[in-house]
């Protein structure tokens, strides 16, 4: 098991790239320490594949020029105009079915683990215990520039291994490193090696571990060692972490590399202080170790759609919108849809007294009819409209349309046992729409954007435009076809695919390693 934490959601595709990002904290460095505290960090310019991956926010990297490790951070920059609402409704579906799927699986490895231990609260409703992605919790951005700032922001002499840590860039920034180390002029150099764990957490490699206090239910760091002492040597000779020791400068009493995750810490002593508290593994708490080149310690999450106009292909795929889905599905497989016409349900509802109800449903469609696709309020109208209709037929005013094909209605009572991906239907619906938008369209629009194989361009060939040779060309391709079973094949320019990743996991290797009790 290893946690979903959150973290901004970077998509990119044809002209579009986009970022999703929660409120994070933002990092400083300044050459005094209140400048530190108001100065937002540098950036950096790296391809819109590199931000979603390699330099994603939360990412350790070498900073080139010799700067020394750092951690990347988010930048926000909003686009200037608001995305199509199919292309954000789209992206946090898929969000939302990733967080499922992941809770899913994190339930079977580790039945026992708490649900935050599995999903950060941005993708998941502590007061219902579901899954939850709200859009108005996070905000879409462009990851043209991605931030960076020193981390970790602990230091070791390399002629001593003394350590010195800082909680931040400003504290540094107030702070110095000390031009001398005991008896000798120092030579700091940050330590490239981190603490990780499943949960989500990264921590520098520290000595001061986290203890829980039963008094209070709440855990705290030691931050001396049992003689008094708060300064550390570590001895990082050996090519193992496993040998790898601190010592205090104190006493010279050494402890191994062992540091527990704060908040697991918590949650579990209180678990099991309980009346029938489950006991727990230490692994389950201490973090482990890592080069922080580690690819153990990022793991981000990503996806990708085909980008398509049609907002009803995202609408259709809710489950109030069952009526609607069949209907579309009787119109491209040319399926009869038996369902009582305008003029009967006029009729019907004017014979039960509720002539009105019709004219404000007649009234709403007219409204709706004149909305552009993009309209604000159109989404609103079109809800009202189909509230309307279903409170016809829940008091029995009206029966229900019928698709004369069980096994199509069969398939749209089970889909939600599908992979979004793989779901029959809804690939059906958007295979259609993606046929009308980029192969139809692209055909006939000014840019011909989708070409027939069998009708090439010059670009395609050079002799298109020579009857004799494009017959002869047209003939062998038939044949190909007949042979294969293909009876259209179109070739797509410029076709637009978000790409977009949402979160990240750390410590991967160590939460397989851990079993439930």
């Amino acid at each position: 098991m290893a946690k979903l934490r959150d973290r901004r959601v970077e998509m990119s595709g044809g002209a579009k790239t986009l970022d999703m990002e929660r409120g994070r904290k933002r990092y400083a460095t300044a050459e005094d320490s209140e400048a530190a505290k108001k100065a937002a960090p540098p950036i950096m310019q790296r391809s819109r594949a590199q931000i979603a991956t390699s330099y994603a926010p939360g990412v350790l990297m070498t900073w080139e020029g010799g700067r020394g490790i750092c951690k990347s951070v988010p930048i926000k920059m909003p686009f200037s105009q608001r995305l199509p609402r199919n292309v954000s409704d789209t992206i946090f579906e898929g969000v939302r079915e990733f967080a499922e799927s992941w809770k899913e699986r994190a339930r079977e490895g580790c039945p026992n683990a708490p649900d935050e231990f599995i999903l950060d609260d941005a993708f998941y409703d502590l007061a219902t215990k579901e899954v939850r992605i709200n859009q108005t919790d996070f905000v879409l951005n462009q990851p043209n520039v991605v931030g960076y700032v020193p981390y970790p922001l602990l230091f070791q002499c390399g002629e001593c291994g003394t350590v010195r840590e800082y909680k931040s860039v400003a504290e540094l920034a107030d702070r110095k490193l000390p031009a001398r180390c005991k008896d000798h002029e120092s030579r700091w150099t940050q330590v490239d090696v981190v603490y990780a764990h499943w949960y989500g957490t990264i921590e520098p490699l520290s000595p001061y571990n986290y203890t829980f206090d039963d008094r209070t239910g709440t855990t705290r760091q030691i931050t001396h060692c049992t003689c008094g002492w708060q300064h550390f040597t570590l001895k990082n000779s050996a090519p193992v972490f496993s040998e790898w020791k601190y010592v205090c400068e104190g006493c010279g009493t050494p402890r191994d590399l062992k540091k527990a995750e704060r908040h697991v810490l918590q949650r579990l002593k209180s678990d099991s202080s309980q009346a029938g508290g489950r006991t727990f593994e230490w692994i389950e708490i201490d973090m482990l170790p890592v080069s922080y080149r580690a690819s153990s310690a990022f793991y981000p999450q990503r996806a990708s759609f085909i980008e398509l106009r049609e907002t009803k292909v995202v609408e259709l795929m809710r489950t109030t919108h069952t009526d609607e889905l069949l209907r579309k599905l009787a119109e491209i497989h040319s399926i009869p849809y038996q369902e009582p016409s305008d003029t009967e349900i006029e009729s019907i509802l004017a014979n039960a007294g509720r002539q009105e109800d019709w004219e404000e449903y007649a009234s709403l469609r007219k409204m709706f009819l004149k909305r552009a696709e993009a309209a604000p309020d159109r989404a609103d109208l079109g809800n009202a409209m189909r509230k309307l209709r279903e409170g016809w037929f829940d008091e029995g005013l009206l029966e229900r349309g019928r698709l004369q094909s069980e096994a199509i209605e069969i398939a749209v009572g089970i889909r939600k046992d599908w992979a979004r991906k793989f779901d029959p239907i809804r690939l059906t619906i958007e295979h259609a729409a993606f046929v009308e938008e980029h192969i139809q369209d692209g055909e006939t629009g000014v840019r011909k954007t989708a070409v027939d194989v069998l009708n090439p361009d010059i670009t395609l060939m050079e002799k298109a435009g020579v009857a004799g040779e494009l017959k002869r060309y047209q003939s062998d391709i038939k044949d190909v076809f007949g042979k294969t079973g293909i009876s259209h094949m179109y070739l797509l320019r410029s076709l637009p695919i978000c790409e977009y990743s949402f979160g990240y996991t750390r410590g991967k290797r160590q939460a397989e390693a851990i079993q439930p009790t």
